[in-house]
C-alpha cells in the first residue's frame, strides 16, 4: 500500500540523499576540467548473516567500521542478532579490546541495512559511545534500516550502563526506519540526548583555503542542497518505544526534524527524560509531523522532569503536520510543552489535505512498502486527536500533567479535535475552518489561546450530570475573543448514561463557560435547545435546554458567559439489562387468576358431595401458587386469601344443586418491585346426577346383536355420577412498581373470566382388611377456563401501555378418589390423585410500548412464564357431623408441575334443613 504523505514530506530534504543522485554528481564533469574517465566508486555489499553472543563467544565483538563514499549496504538474509557485547575491538587493533565503540560504525556513505527476509535484533549491548549499536558519522548521508521482519532495539545500553549513550547515533545524518515488520526500541540509555535515537548537528568543518571560482554545477543539478537531518519512521507493521532512558532531552528520541507515519500502532509509552521531552524532544529550528494512517499513535506513560510529557518543542520548532486518517487517532495522554522561544508565526493545521510532490525533483520520492504510483489529487485526514488525561491517575500532578501548551496558531481543518478528562490545551490562537470537522470538550477540559478562538462545530460531554465542573473556552488577551457559531452538541459515550437515575428529575447544571480578559464573545445562529450526538436511545427519555448569561465581573474588564444545562425527563425507554421494565408479571396474573379459579371450583365441589339436601353454607379458602424462572422469564408467586358462601338443593329426580358466591383478595410479586394487589368476585353453579350405569349402557348398545360380556357383569344398581360445573369470574388488578431511581409506576386493569367442566365417575365397592377404604371412584374430567385481560396504561414516568391480551386452557384431569365413612356414619372422609393434562391451550403474551411524550416509541412482546402442560394432583378432604344439622368440612390440595407449584386449603360449614 502506498503512503504518499511520505514523499510530500520528505522529498525536498532527501535531494542530496539519494543514492542514484550521490552517483551522478560523483561521476558528473565539471566545466573547465578535463573528462574523469576513471571507473567511478562502487557500493559496498555485504551479506550480513552471522550473529554473535558475548555470552558464548570466547572473542570479543570486532566493530564493523565502514567508509565507502559510494554507500555500504548490508543484507539481511536471516535472523541476525548481537547480544550480550560490552567489549569490543576494531579491525585495525584486534589485540586490545575496550567498552568505548560500536557494533556498527560508518564515517562516509549511506549506511544501509536491508532486509531479505531476516531479522535484526541488538540485545544488552553494554558499549558506551555515541550509538552503541549503530553510529553514522557521515555528514548528509542517510542512515536506512528498511525491509526487515523485526527490528529490535533492547537494552542497548541499559540504564545500567553508567557512561550509555543509546542505541542510534547520527551526527548530521538523517534516519530511515521503514518498510518493517516489528519495530522495537525497548529500555535504551543515555546520559546525553535520546535515549534510543539521538541526532547531533555535524561539527563546522575548518575554514577552507581561499576559494577558486566556483564550478558550474551540471545542468538541472541545481547545486548540493543543504542536508536536513530528517528521522523517518514509516510503512512499519507496527513502532514501540518503551522504557527508554535519557540524562537529558528525549527519553526516546532526540531529533531536528521527526516525520512518524503509522502503517501499524505506533506506541511510546514509560520513556523518561531528566529534562525535557519525556518520549521526544525536537531540537532548536527543528520539526515533527505525526500521521496515522493505518494505525494509532499513542503517548501514554512518558516523564519529564519527574511529570507526564509525551513531546517537547524546542526554541524555534514547530510542529508542522499533525494528521489522522479517518478511524485512525493519534492520543497524547501525556502533554506537550514547548519552548518559550518556539515557533509562534508557523500555523499548525490540523487534519490538513496533503499533496504528492510535485514532479521535476531530482530524486526519487521514498517508496513505502513497493508504492511505485503516487496519487495525484490531496489526501484528505479526517481522524481524531485526542488530548487526555486519563492515564494521571496521582492527584499531585493532575494540574500540571495534562496541560498543552503550543506557540503556534491551530487550525483544524477536518475529523475530530477532543479534549478530555482534566485537559488543558493552549496555543496562539485556535480556529474550526470545516463546518464538518468536530471540537469535542468534555465537561472538566478547557480550550485556551492567547489570541482569539473560533468555533464552528462545538461539542460538549457529559458524563456526570451532578458533576460540579465544566467545559472552559477562554482567551488571555486583553483583545482576545471567543466565537462560537452554530448549535452546541451535546455528546454522550457513556452507553448507560441515560440510564442514570439522576435523570429521573429535574437538573440544571453549569454546562460550558465562555471567558476572555477584555474582548468579546460572541454567540451567532446557536439556538437554546442543543443538537444530540444521539438522538435516539435506551433509558431516560427528555428534554435539554441551554440557557445563556452574562457573568457579572465588577469593575474588572474580564468578560463571561455561561450556559447552564435543563433536563426535563419525559418517560423512559428499557434497557435490554433492564428487568424490571421487562417484567411478566402482568401476564402471570392471568396464571394467578386460573389457579384462584380452580381453588374455588374444587370447594363447590367438595361442598356439594357432602351435603345432605337443603343446606346452606359458608367457608374460608386460600390459594397460593408459585411459578419458577425460566430462561427468559423470573419467578414469581401468587396469593390469595378470602371466602364463599352458598345454598345446595336436591331434587326428586336424582339431580343435586349447588350455587356459590365467592370473593378474594390476594397479592403477586415477581421478586423485582413489581406487586399486584386483586380482588376477584365470582358465581358459580354446580349440578350433579346420581343414576345407574346399566340402564345407560344398553341404551348404548341399542338393538346390537353383539352384547358385551361385561354388561352382564354389571348390577342393576351399579352407580354412575355425572357433574357439570359452571362459573364467571371478575377480577380487579393494580399494580404498582417501585425502581431504584425512586420513581413508581401504577396502573390498574379488569379480568374477566369464564370457566366450565363436565365429568363423570363410578363407585366400586370394595372392602379393606381394615375396613377404612370402602368405595373406589375412578373419574375423568374436561376442563375449560378462559381469561380475558383488558388493555391498560400506567402512570408515572416509566409509563408504559399493556395491549389486552387472554388466556384459554382446556384440561383433562383423569384419576382415582377412594373414599369411606366411621362406623356411625357422622365422619367422611376421601383421597384422591389425578393426571392434569393440558389439551389446548393459548399463552398469554401482551403487546408492551413504552409512552414518552413527542416519541415513536417501539413496542415489544411481553410473555408469561407459562406453566407446563402435565401436573400431578393429589386431594384429601373431609365432613363430620356434630349433629343432624350441622356439618363441618374441609379440604385441602397440592398440584405439582415442573414449572410451578399451586397448594390450597379450604374450610367451612353447613347448615341442614
Amino acid at each position: 500500500m502506498k503512503l504518499s504523505v511520505y514523499g510530500f514530506l520528505l522529498s525536498s530534504s532527501l535531494l542530496s540523499t539519494h543514492i542514484a543522485f550521490a552517483e551522478n554528481a560523483s561521476t558528473s564533469p565539471s566545466p573547465g576540467k578535463p573528462t574523469n574517465t576513471s571507473t567511478p566508486a562502487l557500493k559496498t555489499n555485504t551479506e550480513l548473516n552471522q550473529s554473535f553472543d558475548g555470552d558464548k563467544d570466547t572473542q570479543p565483538f570486532t566493530t564493523k567500521s565502514s567508509s565507502n563514499a559510494a554507500g555500504t549496504t548490508y543484507s539481511v538474509n536471516a535472523d541476525v542478532s548481537f547480544k550480550n557485547i560490552t567489549l569490543v575491538t576494531t579491525a585495525s587493533s584486534s589485540s586490545s579490546s575496550s567498552a568505548d565503540g560500536n557494533c556498527f560504525k560508518n564515517t562516509a556513505g549511506d549506511l544501509n541495512f536491508s532486509g531479505d527476509n531476516g531479522s535484526l535484533t541488538f540485545e544488552n549491548i553494554s558499549l558506551t559511545a555515541q550509538g552503541a549499536a549503530i553510529s553514522n558519522t557521515a555528514a548528509g548521508k542517510i542512515l536506512q534500516l528498511t525491509n526487515l521482519t523485526n527490528l529490535t532495539f533492547s537494552n542497548s545500553p541499559g540504564s545500567t550502563v553508567t557512561d550509555g549513550k543509546g542505541a542510534i547515533y547520527c551526527e548530521g545524518s538523517d534516519l530511515q526506519i521503514i518498510n518493517n515488520g516489528h519495530v522495537i526500541f525497548s529500555n535504551n540509555h543515555s546520559i546525553e540526548n535520546g535515549g534510543a535515537v539521538c541526532y547531533k548537528v555535524a561539527p563546522v568543518p575548518p575554514p577552507p583555503p581561499p576559494p577558486s571560482p566556483p564550478p558550474t554545477p551540471p545542468p538541472g543539478t541545481g547545486g548540493l542542497p543543504k542536508a536536513q537531518n530528517t528521522f523517518t519512521f514509516g510503512g512499519n507493521d507496527s513502532l514501540t518505544f518503551l522504557g527508554n532512558s535519557s540524562e537529558k532531552n528525549g527519553g526516546a528520541i532526540y531529533a531536528q526534524s521527526l516525520v512518524i507515519t503509522s502503517k501499524g500502532r505506533t506506541l511510546f509509552t514509560n520513556n523518561t527524560a531528566k529534562e525535557n521531552g519525556g518520549a521526544i524532544a525536537i531540537s532548536e529550528d527543528g520539526s515533527i509531523s505525526l500521521i496515522a494512517e493505518l494505525g494509532d499513535i499513542i503517548f501514554e506513560g512518558n516523564i519529564a522532569k519527574g511529570t507526564p510529557n509525551a513531546i517537547d518543542i524546542g526554541a524555534k520548532a514547530k510542529i508542522e503536520h499533525l494528521c489522522a486518517l479517518k478511524g485512525q487517532s493519534i492520543i497524547f495522554y501525556d502533554p506537550i510543552t514547548s519552548n518559550d522561544l518556539a515557533d509562534s508565526t508557523s500555523k499548525l493545521t490540523i487534519n490538513a489535505p496533503l499533496s504528492p510532490p510535485s514532479g521535476g525533483s531530482s530524486s526519487a520520492p521514498i517508496t513505502i512498502r513497493s508504492a511505485t504510483v503516487l496519487p495525484t489529487a490531496p489526501r484528505l485526514y479526517e481522524g481524531t486527536i485526542i488530548f487526555s488525561g486519563k492515564q494521571q491517575n496521582a492527584p499531585q500532578t493532575k494540574l500540571l500533567t495534562t496541560a498543552n501548551s503550543l506557540k503556534q496558531p491551530v487550525e483544524l481543518a477536518g475529523g475530530t479535535f477532543i479534549l478530555e478528562d482534566g485537559v488543558l490545551f493552549s496555543a496562539k490562537s485556535f480556529t474550526q475552518t470545516d463546518n464538518n470537522s468536530v471540537v469535542l470538550l468534555e465537561q472538566n477540559t478547557q480550550l485556551q489561546a492567547s489570541e482569539s478562538i473560533e468555533l464552528k462545530n462545538l461539542w460538549v460531554s457529559v458524563t456526570d450530570v451532578n458533576s460540579p465542573d465544566f467545559a472552559r473556552v477562554s482567551t488571555t488577551r486583553s483583545t482576545g475573543t471567543v466565537k462560537v457559531t452554530g448549535a452546541i452538541t451535546l455528546a454522550v459515550s457513556d452507553p448507560t448514561f441515560y440510564e442514570n437515575p439522576d435523570l429521573a428529575k429535574q437538573l440544571d447544571r453549569e454546562f460550558i463557560k465562555l471567558s476572555t480578559n477584555g474582548g468579546t464573545i460572541t454567540l451567532e445562529n446557536s439556538p437554546n435547545t442543543p443538537n444530540q450526538a444521539i438522538p435516539s436511545h435506551p433509558g431516560y427519555q427528555g428534554i435539554w435546554q441551554l440557557t445563556w448569561a452574562d457573568v457579572p465581573q465588577g469593575s474588572g474588564t474580564a468578560k463571561e458567559k455561561v450556559a447552564t444545562l435543563g433536563w426535563q425527563p419525559q418517560g423512559y425507554l428499557p434497557t435490554a439489562g433492564d428487568t424490571k421494565s421487562y417484567t411478566s408479571l402482568v401476564p402471570n396474573s392471568l396464571w394467578g387468576m386460573v389457579s384462584d379459579v380452580a381453588a374455588i371450583q374444587r370447594l363447590i365441589e367438595g361442598e356439594a358431595n357432602s351435603a345432605q339436601g337443603k343446606d346452606i353454607w359458608g367457608a374460608g379458602l386460600s390459594n397460593f401458587l408459585k411459578g419458577k424462572k425460566t430462561d427468559k422469564n423470573r419467578k414469581f408467586r401468587n396469593f390469595s386469601s378470602g371466602y364463599a358462601v352458598g345454598a345446595t338443593s336436591q331434587s326428586l329426580h336424582g339431580f343435586k344443586f349447588n350455587f356459590g358466591f365467592c370473593q378474594l383478595f390476594g397479592r403477586a410479586k415477581d421478586y423485582a418491585g413489581a406487586r399486584i394487589h386483586e380482588k376477584i368476585l365470582s358465581g358459580s353453579l354446580y349440578t350433579q346426577y346420581d343414576t345407574e350405569l346399566l340402564p345407560i349402557l344398553k341404551l348404548l348398545a341399542g338393538t346390537s346383536v353383539f352384547r358385551p360380556k361385561i354388561l352382564k357383569q354389571i348390577t342393576n344398581d351399579f352407580p354412575v355420577t355425572f357433574q357439570a360445573q359452571f362459573g364467571y369470574f371478575y377480577g380487579d388488578n393494580s399494580m404498582k412498581i417501585k425502581y431504584p431511581d425512586a420513581t413508581q409506576t401504577n396502573s390498574s386493569w379488569e379480568n374477566h373470566c369464564y370457566s366450565g367442566d363436565i365429568a363423570t365417575s363410578i363407585a366400586i365397592p370394595i372392602q379393606s382388611k381394615d375396613g377404612v377404604i370402602q368405595m373406589a371412584s375412578p373419574f375423568v374430567k374436561v376442563q375449560n377456563v378462559y381469561v380475558y385481560q383488558k388493555g391498560f396504561h400506567e402512570k408515572g414516568l416509566r409509563r408504559r401501555a399493556f395491549d389486552h391480551t387472554h388466556l384459554t386452557n382446556i384440561s383433562i384431569p383423569l384419576g382415582l378418589k377412594v373414599y369411606g365413612d366411621s362406623a356411625s356414619k357422622n365422619l367422611h372422609y376421601e383421597l384422591s390423585a389425578a393426571y392434569v393434562g393440558d389439551a389446548y391451550r393459548h399463552n398469554p403474551k401482551n403487546t408492551t410500548t413504552p409512552i414518552v411524550t413527542n416519541v415513536v416509541t417501539t413496542p415489544w412482546i411481553t410473555t408469561a412464564t407459562n406453566l407446563e402442560r402435565h401436573a400431578a394432583r393429589f386431594q384429601a378432604g373431609g365432613d363430620y357431623a356434630p349433629t343432624s344439622y350441622i356439618q363441618l368440612f374441609a379440604q385441602g390440595s397440592i398440584e405439582l408441575r415442573k414449572s410451578a407449584r399451586s397448594y390450597h386449603a379450604n374450610a367451612g360449614s353447613s347448615i341442614h334443613f
